[in-house]
């Protein structure tokens, strides 16, 4: 992975996200384009950082991106990590900016925080990393307030086996080859399957990857997100991986996936991956 595209409102949520974004870049050698997309209908001014917030209410464009650059440059001096990056201000709408971006330059993973300035999780989710996780050309990785980076070494794939998911896999285990990272096929069955059915239903599905570090876990639980969360807990994963449905996929469902769910009640970051995407 070459390089990462970094959305901010410049909100103590999102530095914190940022925080975790530069030290996996670190990890894997990647760049970071960290952008902010300005529209004053959706962002009052006063929630940013002063000389950034001034300069943009002056019109000053390139004195924006500066103050931005140098704000960015001292939040990575805290994190003691630094990366290469470039700052970009855009104009209009988040999201679509958001999603121009990715079109234009094609980043490896998006990173983003879960929550906004307004500290609303279902409003920021709702307007821009729910767009972005259902419509980007790239992963997207969703990372809970206040996680503090640690080295990922077991990544969960939750997976119900009814969705494609070879690029899946094939993305998965190139990620995790690069953290040397195990990776568990989590499937969560709300009614009993017995060892063998599992072994008859399941493992048929799982695709040929060369990846050793793989494997299945099928666990039964009534709730599937607490099911999930139990299993990240009692593994110390660090990383969930998600497949969240397609374009097509009507909004008023969109609002009751397990995807979305997981991404609001994780307490670890959620890599969001669409199998069609991959395919570029």
């Amino acid at each position: 992975m070459k390089r990462f595209l970094f959305p901010t409102d410049f909100s103590p949520v999102a530095n914190q996200a940022l925080a975790f974004c530069t030290h996996l870049a670190h990890r894997l050698g990647a760049e970071i384009i960290v952008m902010h997309a300005h529209d004053n209908q959706l962002l009052e001014t006063d929630l940013l950082p002063f000389h950034i917030a001034k300069a943009l209410n002056l019109g000053e464009h390139n004195d924006a991106t500066e103050q931005a650059q140098k704000y960015v440059e001292t939040l990575m001096r805290r994190v003691g990590k630094q990366v290469p990056f470039e700052v970009r201000i855009l104009y209009g709408y988040p999201r679509e900016e958001i999603l121009n971006t990715c079109q234009q330059d094609h980043p490896d993973m998006i990173v983003m925080g879960t929550t906004g300035a307004t500290n609303a999780v279902e409003s920021f989710f709702g307007s821009t990393t729910s767009a972005v996780m259902l419509h980007s050309g790239c992963p997207v990785l969703a990372v809970p307030p206040g996680t503090q980076y640690r080295d990922i070494s077991k990544i969960a794939y939750a997976t119900d086996f009814k969705e494609p998911h070879s690029r899946i896999f094939y993305e998965l285990s190139r990620l995790a080859k690069m953290l040397e990272a195990e990776i568990f096929c989590v499937h969560v069955e709300t009614v009993h399957v017995s060892e063998k059915e599992q072994h008859s239903q399941f493992f048929p599905s799982l695709p040929p990857v060369e990846y050793d570090q793989m494997s299945l876990h099928v666990i039964h639980n009534h709730n599937v997100i607490e099911g999930l969360k139990e299993f990240i807990d009692q593994n110390e994963v660090g990383l969930l991986a998600m497949q969240p449905h397609e374009r097509h996929f009507p909004q008023r469902l969109w609002k009751k996936s397990i995807t979305r769910q997981m991404v609001l009640q994780s307490e670890v970051p959620v890599l969001s991956i669409r199998d069609k995407i991959l395919n570029r």
